[in-house]
């Protein structure tokens, strides 16, 4: 398996894969980082196709920088899942139900609870401590950040992302495209491409 990308994620992912099986062969980026948690700098991302052609691809990027900006994850993503395998990830200090269904190149990281009857999309990230109740529907590139609590029967729309703290009441429908702020408090759903943010959350366009 290869990750790509050695930035903060991409060590959180080599954490959570140590004891768990497969065998990390190093990382790709722009910058060579050195080695992280003893995991080789293997050059830039052209020597993916050239040298490993046969192996697993880990995305090891959320965002480029403050505004959460995930358009870098979403090009590595739509460049390479056509030609390489994309492994789901999952924690072993995590709970989940036994029927949760996780579709490919998804993440769940470090003590995460995934109630029952729970979907979620291809290349979604689950982060450290976040809850994810019952019967939540969670689309493909959804990220939800360490310690958000998503009630149940939440609907998460594509390529939305749920901040730090954040918490979603049973119930609600998030959109595609939408931003829910760090420690905000979601008590009503949001339309498509949208901003909430605050205690309760307010809601402007993006």
């Amino acid at each position: 398996m290869l990750i790509l990308g050695g930035g903060g994620h991409a060590t959180s992912v080599i954490d959570v894969m140590k004891g768990g099986g497969g065998d990390l062969l190093g990382y790709t980026d722009l910058i060579d980082y050195g080695n992280i948690c003893g995991i080789p700098y293997l050059g830039d991302d052209c020597v993916i196709e050239q040298e490993f052609p046969d192996a697993d691809l880990i995305i090891g990027v959320i965002y480029t920088d403050t505004v959460k900006d995930l358009s870098l994850r979403y090009q590595l993503i739509d460049r390479y899942r056509y030609k390489f395998n994309f492994p789901v990830i999952v924690s072993k200090t995590s709970i989940l139900a036994d029927d949760v269904i996780i579709e490919e190149g998804s993440v769940v990281m470090h003590r995460v609870v995934i109630g029952p009857h729970v979907s979620m999309g291809a290349y979604t990230l689950i982060n450290t401590a976040a809850v994810i109740e019952h019967d939540c529907r969670i689309a493909d590139h959804v990220v939800v950040s360490s310690g958000a609590v998503v009630g149940g029967g939440v609907v998460i729309g594509k390529k939305s992302f749920v901040g730090l703290g954040a918490v979603v009441i049973d119930g609600v429908n998030i959109g595609d495209d939408c931003i829910i702020g760090a420690g905000a408090l979601v008590t009503t759903s949001i339309p498509d491409g949208m901003i909430a943010m605050g205690v309760p959350a307010k809601i402007k366009p993006r």
